[in-house]
């Protein structure tokens, strides 16, 4: 089975480390649990274009190359592999590529058969490339996209975040709360009954 994976927030750890950077750059206190969205604008009371801006800051800084793996995933991720092909699907930017290519054989080597990056191309979305690609599952933090690709009819397991909590499910979300969670729900086959 073709399973879709998120890169930030489900594979490793992006925005406890945007946090950090943001602290340490901007000498502001941020928490992860004060990220209740992904408005980041919202939150850190800045303008869009300054949020672009912050984000690009990140982007060289050392804070990213050095963000670290979710718990669990380089233990999780060779088993669900092991009977399934796994696509990165990640809302970063095309720019952002290469980066993310490294960071993804650094710590999971011959894991993903591919790697799409939607983040920078105008009107893209990933319940839109789970549709085209024919993928029935996808691992995503993002509530919104969640609801996107179950209107779509892909099945997601939705990755326990700060910013996914407001609101109820479809019968084709099930929410997770760590990457063994995610395997059992793969095993169980739990989003396959309808």
């Amino acid at each position: 089975m073709y399973i879709g994976v998120d890169m930030d927030d489900v594979l490793r750890d992006f925005m406890s480390h945007f946090i950090l950077y943001h602290n340490r750059a901007y000498e502001t206190s941020y928490t992860l649990s004060q990220f209740s969205s992904f408005n980041l604008s919202e939150i850190l009371q800045i303008s869009k274009e300054e949020e672009t801006e912050r984000l690009k800051q990140f982007y060289s800084s050392p804070e990213y190359l050095g963000i670290p793996p979710k718990d669990g995933a380089i233990e999780i991720i060779p088993k669900i592999a092991e009977k399934n092909d796994l696509i990165v699907i990640s809302g970063l930017p095309k720019e952002e590529r290469e980066n993310s290519l490294f960071w993804i054989n650094r710590y999971f080597p011959e894991r993903f058969s591919e790697a799409y990056f939607i983040g920078s191309i105008r009107n893209n979305r990933k319940s839109h490339l789970c549709y085209a690609l024919g993928i029935p599952l996808l691992i995503e933090d993002s509530l919104d996209t969640a609801k996107e690709c179950s209107s779509l009819g892909t099945r997601v397991i939705l990755y326990d975040a700060p910013w996914n909590q407001t609101e109820s499910t479809s019968h084709l979300i099930e929410r997770a709360h760590n990457w063994k969670n995610i395997l059992e729900i793969i095993n169980s086959k739990k989003l396959f009954r309808i």
